[in-house]
């Protein structure tokens, strides 16, 4: 369990700190071709990806 609680720890550490990535960068993002409502769906899940594995 343990080496499965660390892997799942550094899943969610990334996810968020992508999500923060893209929220710094949202103009380019959106340049790239994601609207906006996608663009904010999917930065709040990865801003939230340490939420749900915290819940459990």
């Amino acid at each position: 369990m343990g080496v499965r609680h660390a892997v799942l720890d550094v899943v969610a550490r990334q996810a968020q700190l992508l999500g923060r990535v893209m929220k710094a960068a949202r103009a380019e993002v959106r340049r790239a071709g994601l609207d906006s409502v996608r663009l904010d769906r999917l930065m709040t899940a990865l801003q939230t990806a340490g939420d749900i594995k915290n819940s459990r």
